[in-house]
């Protein structure tokens, strides 16, 4: 966004500029408030995964159907669960040979 105003600045118009200092701004008072996140994590395990959500405010995790249990609040798509057919949500399994981080 910030590149695109700085473009459009010095081809169209300098008032684009003004576009990048907003969100320099925001992404300034984000980071003071503690509003911006880092990013995606990976976790190794369904348990760090457990863990992770349940100590982060507003965390969501992705495991395989096979390690859900009572503890879990399973996400519905659409009216799908995910057993049903149909159903978006999917984690591919890992292909033969490869290794995760864990070395599992």
């Amino acid at each position: 966004m910030i590149l695109a105003s700085l473009v459009l600045g010095w081809l169209v118009s300098p008032y684009w500029l003004l576009l990048a200092a907003f969100v320099g701004a925001n992404m300034l008072q984000a980071a003071f408030t503690g509003e911006a996140t880092g990013g995606p994590r990976v976790l190794d395990t369904a348990l760090g995964v457990r863990r992770f959500v349940f100590n982060v405010p507003g965390a969501i995790g992705y495991m395989r159907l096979s390690e859900v249990d009572d503890t879990i609040k399973v996400i519905h798509v659409d009216g799908l669960g995910p057993t049903d057919p149909g159903y978006r949500l999917t984690v591919a399994a890992r292909p033969p040979g490869t290794v995760s981080a864990s070395g599992s």
